[in-house]
């Protein structure tokens, strides 16, 4: 990363737009910091298992310039201290850039510190036009491509390296071709519980977990765009924010590597649920009659949980007893949906062949 010297400063440059002070919209700042430029070529081909979305950020000398088409906003911080932030964006087609030259507080509350913060898509320099993935062995050489032309716009220290360019996000996506009924994997994984995480569904998208920390989304990828993604095509995504990706440590972009990515999707994609099996409730009744390890007992008071849970009933039982009927239907790879439907196969998604897998 020493080659992406000279970065991080604002730089002038020719525009003709003007420069304002104040709060603006998300829609706003698009539009009067947008710089159509001819960005980055096809840098390699895609996958269906990569990373989608990317946040770096790192420290930066102060800037000595105001340019023209940065969008300026203040921010007054405890003790008097006013700090600003500018932003710019660039775009060419599907391909885009987001660059952010920040102040924060130092220790002392009084002089303030500037920080950069970049934001791509790293999947659209790899496929512009389609739905495919950016390798994860890719990133680090892509971005040292993005920050040359970010280096039009700022300056970095020139001793600068991965290991002090920070994540603060990285989405981590995987396709699924061939799915007969994307809707029933959205419905039927659904009633999971997900300990520590928030469950919604909205818009066909079924979403889990917190504001934090990121979320785990699985969606119909055709429904959303059915001109790039055929029909049964399914997206599993992670937006794993910081917190997250230190814990599993990625805390520089020294760190990311494709084991830790690996291992850091396939841990929440199993606290998701993503691989359980995906069957009605009367087909997941058989299965739960047949198991050799529960009494007659607790057959019947899971499968009368089972109803009541996704029939929206009350299910009449405690906390604790709930707890243990979701630990066995985990234990068993279940996740049963109320649907009449006459395909009462058992099926699942497979994140190594990116296909359905039909068990039954």
């Amino acid at each position: 990363m020493n080659s992406a010297s000279n970065r991080c400063q604002p730089h002038p440059a020719k525009s003709h737009t003007t420069t304002r002070t104040g709060t603006y919209s998300k829609r706003e700042l698009e539009k009067n910091t947008n710089v159509e430029q001819t960005l980055l070529p096809v840098l390699g081909h895609g996958v269906d298992y990569g990373l989608d979305y990317a946040a770096i950020a790192f420290p930066i000398p102060p800037p000595s310039l105001k340019l023209p088409q940065w969008i300026t906003t203040p921010k007054i911080w405890p003790g008097g201290l006013i700090t600003q932030r500018e932003w710019l964006r660039l775009s060419q087609g599907e391909q885009w850039i987001n660059i952010w030259a920040y102040q924060l507080p130092g220790p002392d509350y009084r002089t303030p510190e500037w920080r950069c913060s970049v934001q791509f898509n790293p999947a659209r320099f790899m496929d512009p036009n389609g739905i495919l993935l950016c390798k994860v062995a890719d990133l680090q050489r892509l971005t040292e491509r993005v920050l040359q032309e970010v280096s039009k716009y700022v300056t970095c220290f020139e001793d600068m390296d991965a290991a002090q360019i920070r994540l603060n996000r990285l989405d981590i996506t995987c396709n699924f071709h061939d799915v007969s009924n994307p809707a029933r994997y959205v419905r039927g994984l659904e009633p999971i519980k997900r300990p520590y995480g928030k469950t919604t569904l909205s818009h066909g998208t079924l979403a889990s977990g917190s504001k934090s920390s990121g979320w785990f989304k699985l969606y119909d990828k055709h429904l959303r765009d059915p001109e790039l993604a055929p029909r049964g095509t399914m997206r599993a995504e992670l937006q794993a924010k910081r917190p997250l990706l230190r814990r599993h440590g990625l805390d520089s972009l020294a760190d990311v590597t494709p084991r830790r990515v690996r291992e850091l999707f396939l841990e929440r994609a199993k606290w998701f649920g993503l691989e359980r099996d995906v069957t009605t409730t009367n087909s997941a009744a058989r299965i739960i009659a047949k198991a050799p390890d529960l009494s007659p007992t607790v057959k019947v008071n899971l499968m009368n949980y089972v109803f009541d849970t996704v029939s929206g009933e009350g299910t009449g039982v405690t906390a604790r007893t709930a707890a243990k009927y979701n630990a066995l239907l985990a234990q068993h790879q279940l996740s049963p949906y109320l649907e009449r439907v006459t395909d009462k196969s058992v099926r699942h998604l497979d994140v190594r062949s990116h296909r359905e897998i039909k068990a039954s």
